[in-house]
């Protein structure tokens, strides 16, 4: 347990009250001295958790051929600004390079821009990607917002899920506001008296039943603001993978995980990654409204599908041992299946008019 953190959360609740789980979230995890993305690389086998890029080449691989092939769809603008928000180790994006390498055009028009907050990232994304290619020269941002306009690709893999999230609970008196606060020592959730005075429910939402939980996160919808407005100007797109609502639109996502299991996320703040289903036929429709065109949400199993995943194994095993070989099937399973990634995660793409995209339609780039 971090006991800067858990003095910093006390200190606060102390003196203004019970705190809500967007700040709790932001703390935890984006805390300049101790917040667990800020102080620790968390991926892959030894950390907490792992994400697709880090289960197959693969996903990279066929992300950077869907970025390669959407810029020649633009008209192969030079420069184009390639975006990746939240990076991780950089694996996606030297996968995606990597996998367009002989298209030699794409690599010399690219402008890579990367939006990261932590540190311990930042550098591992840099050497990553020097190795790669040492004449690539990407620039870092703490925002969206602050990387340069122009013709853009985005790509967002599993960022959204991060971003701090409000709570609102439906009690006996109408919705309230789910708080954390401290009793008995221990930090727990609690619900405001106040009536919420910023809470909008979508239309599109079932009507409520007591003690459902309604989830929504400004932080989100800033920056689906933010790249919806880039690309009502700028031509391109942005393609958003994460963990998504389908049917049911109420209940608590918001869960913690430390060591690949789901632990207490109101113990050891600041220790574990907290993370938050996203709704993407809320971001689509936001994105309508703010001037850009939307795509899906898909399942990721059918977008990985079309863009012709089954091709890209087979040509993988042509070249593998057995043991790879197994190693590789596994992965394209659990990236596709519907028991697996393949349905969970939902794919959603927000781009400039009029422009159509690979994986959106039936067509293989393989």
């Amino acid at each position: 347990m971090t006991s800067n953190l858990i003095h910093k959360l006390s200190k606060e609740i102390v003196n203004k009250g019970p705190i809500s789980v967007e700040r709790y979230m932001e703390l935890c995890l984006n805390d300049p001295e101790s917040g667990y993305y800020m102080t620790r690389d968390p991926f892959g086998r030894s950390g907490d958790f792992t994400t697709a890029p880090e289960i197959s080449q693969m996903f990279g691989e066929l992300l950077g051929a869907w970025m390669c092939e959407t810029w020649k769809i633009m008209g192969k603008p030079n420069p184009i600004i390639l975006i990746e928000l939240g990076p991780g180790r950089g694996t996606l994006m030297v996968d995606a390079l990597r996998s367009v390498s002989k298209a030699e055009n794409f690599i010399l028009s690219s402008r890579i821009h990367l939006v990261e907050t932590s540190p311990v990232l930042k550098n591992i994304q840099a050497r990553n990607i020097h190795n790669l290619n040492s004449s690539l020269n990407p620039e870092w941002w703490d925002h969206i917002s602050e990387v340069p306009n122009g013709p853009t690709l985005l790509i967002a893999n599993e960022f959204f899920d991060s971003l701090p999230i409000n709570q609102y609970i439906m009690t006996k008196l109408g919705w309230r506001e789910r708080l954390i606060s401290i009793r008995e020592n221990r930090l727990k959730f609690v619900t405001s008296k106040n009536i919420p005075t910023s809470f909008e429910l979508p239309e599109t939402m079932p009507k409520p039943r007591y003690n459902d939980i309604f989830e929504t996160s400004p932080t989100a919808l800033n920056n689906i603001k933010v790249i919806s407005k880039r690309f009502s100007c700028n031509l391109g797109a942005a393609l958003l993978i994460d963990y998504a609502r389908t049917k049911n639109k109420y209940g608590s996502t918001l869960q913690a995980v430390k060591s690949h299991r789901y632990v207490d996320l109101l113990k050891n703040p600041g220790e574990n990654d907290l993370t938050a289903h996203v709704d993407f036929e809320v971001y689509a429709k936001k994105a309508n409204d703010w001037g850009a065109a939307s795509h899906g949400p898909i399942p990721q199993g059918t977008f990985l599908n079309r863009l012709g995943i089954s091709l890209r194994m087979k040509t993988l095993i042509e070249h593998a041992s057995p043991s790879q070989t197994l190693d590789i099937r596994m992965a394209e399973k659990r990236l596709t299946s519907d028991d697996s990634m393949g349905r969970l995660f939902q794919v959603l793409s927000i781009s400039s008019p009029a422009l159509p995209l690979p994986g959106f339609m039936w067509r293989s780039l393989s």
